[in-house]
């Protein structure tokens, strides 16, 4: 699958698993609108592909879709959990998708974000308060 990686060493390291390539433009867009000069944003088009660079690359937070294919985003949040427990993980909701029930894996999401009610200010807010919670339970 394919990824886009930064080389952006003074910028917060944003991981982005979702295989839809909108979904990436969609959230590249919104933080170069308010924040393009405090995060750098990488891209995982699959499950495997985003468990290999979170073991590989340092990460203030990571943003998983829901439905990754074969794999759902809470399998994928349990595998992240065990390879960097430190990283706050952020379920990206579909449209169209119903509110989910609470579920195994659930333990390990910082927060949602509903893909159709999301504004560079409310992602912005996000990202910022997981990196303030992960300051706090270091």
């Amino acid at each position: 699958m394919s990824a886009q990686l930064t080389n952006k060493p003074d910028r917060k390291r944003i991981l982005l698993v979702d295989p839809n390539h909108e979904v990436f433009v969609r959230v590249m867009i919104l933080i170069d609108d308010i924040a393009a000069d405090e995060y750098a944003l990488d891209w995982a088009a699959s499950f495997r592909f985003g468990t290999s660079l979170l073991k590989r690359n340092r990460y203030q937070t990571c943003l998983v879709a829901s439905n990754l294919g074969f794999q759902t985003g809470r399998e994928f949040a349990n595998t992240a959990r065990a390879i960097a427990p430190e990283v706050p993980l952020i379920m990206l909701e579909h449209p169209g998708s119903s509110p989910p029930a609470h579920e195994p894996g659930d333990e390990h999401l910082w927060d949602r974000l509903r893909l159709d009610q999301m504004t560079a200010q409310l992602l912005c807010n996000t990202l910022r308060e997981a990196s303030m919670q992960r300051v706090v339970d270091a």
